[in-house]
């Protein structure tokens, strides 16, 4: 058993913080050296037309692993040395075992990952060369100044995996002590640099084996990341990329000085840091049945929902619906109030198609149902519901009793406050329509970020470009040739990119690349373009609008379009993510009045009579909200759900946490057996 010491926490933090500058110092050096050289080789390449090929790559990560797990023996080596002397006991074979193990376990995969981020980055340069117009011999200096090879990227390099090792050498080197009861604590540099969610982890202390739990501020909210260290890579960028926190390791039983009581940090107004896109998490409800449905409905429901999500419990709360199939009509769900109409199927209505548009018209069912369940009274007639109706003005006096009515829901709640709030406000045709506030703000934000404006030079300059990349363009091989389908799905997956409205992983998540490689090299060519030309609007975050742009998601869905489709795979590959891209373009298109979006048609939304709610000089009509949850709803069945919902939640936040508050107040209603 170690014996009990006395430790000074302020002073452990400094010499930590010491050893960490001086050592990063080291490896920053040798790779400054390391880049410098990859860059003249890689330019010298690409003058002579061979690029960047995976000889340069190969050699390229061979030295860099070898300056890596150097950097990483010596990191681990000297806090190993700093940590045992305290301890008054000399540092022994079980370091090496421990050097060992974290450069086998963390060496390869820290090289693979800055090395895909050179050639990202060598392929972003050379690319905006291209488009430019440069010479080969401008776009060869170009490379010499890339990213890529930056003296702030190897800073930052080595900040990062110096910081990751000290840490976790020091975490792995603690347990060999023999302490009685461990402990680690987070220490925070608590000055005006510090994240201020890191400041306000300074002073927690935890068992070694247990994790620091991190509310880390996202652009899509505060998620909690579970870090075994400061430093420690599951934590994300935000909470590693140039940290100076470090980790304190005591016995319980030391002696700890200058510890200081934590305090609650304010956090500063300032952009919260980027990060990956949250997945809204999905509660596992183990599904009830399908209540009063007729046989047919039940069919419907039985091949569009299958064993996806929680929505198809509401099936149960709500009575039947009747089917038609009038022919040469389109999909479409008749409710009026006070009666269940019917929903519209026409029979070459098929596959994927069929389901995700049964999904859609069922969710206009379910809004138009759940005004009756949740909110009306349903001994009192429509007109008279908690003082609804063309009976009612908006003086207050005819209002504030409407408040004293104790709601049956969170959505009859909100549905009486916004009657007191609205000067108009017809007869609730219905539910998502008490969400109007949330449309409204959600709809401006839309408009205002994904609706850039751009010149028709900036798109003809871009096919042009498309063009000329469709029949050269430099890569690992060289000039293009697809001889082979290894190097179709080589090139797919090197010409997606991220942008503002879909993420590379995302796009990846949808299209299988090595399906899509299979085609002939003629074929391929056709998608290819169609990605290249989906790139331009991805990056401007153009989701197509009412002047019939095309947008990004009108593109994306285009794929099929161009190829002969030869199996089942791709088929249900590409009519999957068309049928879902055109209900989420619907979708923002409900929301904005088709400024942003496209699908039903300026008109159908203005046509008079529908009944809304005004809020401000802005009047939400109640088609407008009921496309929107209907395809919320849809979209909520697909194969592709959790990115859908992800969508939602980041570009659609308020209305997305709405109809989510409405579909939970309908899932908790009694079944209807």
């Amino acid at each position: 058993m170690a014996d009990k010491i006395r430790i000074s926490r302020r002073r452990n933090y400094r010499e930590q913080l010491r050893l960490y500058l001086n050592l990063t110092k080291r490896l920053n050096a040798k790779l400054k050296k390391l880049f410098r050289q990859a860059s003249r080789k890689a330019s010298t390449k690409y003058a002579q037309g061979m690029f960047v090929d995976d000889i340069f790559m190969t050699e390229y990560a061979d030295d860099l692993y070898k300056i890596l797990a150097n950097q990483y023996r010596t990191v681990i080596t000297q806090s190993a040395k700093r940590i045992t002397e305290q301890r008054f006991k000399k540092a022994d074979d079980e370091v090496n075992t421990i050097i060992e193990a974290y450069i086998i376990t963390h060496t390869a995969t820290e090289v693979t990952r800055i090395s895909e981020t050179t050639k990202k980055l060598l392929s972003a340069t050379i690319l905006k060369g291209i488009k430019d117009g440069d010479s080969i011999e401008d776009i060869s200096k170009s490379i010499r100044k890339s990213n890529a090879f930056s003296e702030n990227r190897a800073t930052l390099i080595a900040r990062t995996e110096t910081h990751g090792a000290m840490n976790a050498g020091n975490m792995a080197i603690t347990k060999t002590l023999a302490l009685s009861e461990p402990v680690k604590e987070w220490n925070s540099a608590m000055d005006e640099r510090a994240r201020y969610y890191h400041k306000s982890m300074d002073g927690t202390v935890v068992g070694i084996n247990a994790t620091f739990v991190v509310m880390t501020p996202t652009k899509y909210g505060v998620v909690p990341k579970h870090m075994r260290y400061t430093g420690d890579s599951n934590g994300g960028a935000a909470n590693v990329c140039n940290c100076r926190c470090f980790t304190s390791y005591y016995d319980s039983e030391d002696e700890v000085i200058d510890a200081v009581p934590q305090k609650p940090v304010i956090a500063p107004d300032l952009p919260i840091p980027e990060e990956l896109v949250v997945v809204d998490p999905i509660t596992p409800i183990k599904f009830v049945g399908f209540g009063r449905t007729t046989d047919k409905e039940k069919e419907y429901h039985k091949d569009s929902w299958g064993d996806t999500g929680v929505e198809k419990n509401i099936i149960a709360k709500f009575e039947s619906v009747p089917i038609t199939d009038v022919r040469g009509k389109d999909a479409y769900f008749l409710g009026y109030t006070g009666q269940v109409d019917s929903i519209n199927m026409p029979r070459d209505l098929i596959g994927y198609e069929a389901q995700a548009v049964w999904r859609h018209e069922y969710g206009h069912n379910a809004d138009f149902q759940a005004v009756t369940r949740l909110v009306y009274d349903k001994n009192k007639s429509p007109s008279n519901i908690y003082g609804w109706g063309s009976n009612l003005n908006s003086t207050t006096s005819r209002i504030t009793p409407l408040l004293k009515v104790t709601a049956k829901n969170k959505v009859s709640a909100k549905a009486i406050i916004l009657r007191a709030e609205s000067p108009k406000m017809d007869n609730l045709k219905y539910a998502s329509q008490i969400y109007t506030k949330e449309i409204i703000k959600d709809s401006s934000n839309l408009v205002k970020k994904y609706n850039p404006k751009y010149t028709r030079d900036e798109l003809i300059d871009n096919n042009v470009i498309l063009l000329q990349r469709n029949n050269i363009r430099p890569n690992a091989d060289g000039i293009i040739r697809w001889e082979t389908a290894e190097k179709r799905e080589k090139f797919l997956n090197d010409i997606i990119e991220d942008g503002i409205v879909f993420k590379k992983d995302e796009i990846r998540k949808m299209y299988d690349t090595k399906l899509l490689a299979q085609y002939s090299e003629v074929e391929f060519r056709y998608i290819a373009n169609k990605f290249l030309e989906f790139n331009f609007y991805n990056k401007k975050g153009i989701l197509g609008n009412a002047q019939d742009t095309t947008g990004a998601f009108k593109a994306l869905t285009g794929v099929g379009n161009f190829v002969t489709i030869r199996n089942d795979a791709v088929t249900k590959m590409i009519v999957t993510n068309k049928e879902d891209v055109l209900i989420y373009a619907d979708y923002v298109g409900a929301l904005t009045k088709e400024k942003v979006g496209f699908g039903h048609g300026i008109s159908y939304y203005e046509k008079a009579g529908l009944g809304g709610v005004k809020i401000g000089r802005r009047v939400v009509k109640s088609r407008e909200s009921t496309e929107a949850y209907a395809n919320y709803i849809s979209l909520s069945g697909s194969p592709n759900k959790e990115i859908w919902k992800s969508k939602m939640t980041e570009m659609t936040p308020n209305v997305k946490q709405g109809f989510d508050e409405l579909t939970e107040e309908i899932l908790k209603l009694p079944d209807l057996k």
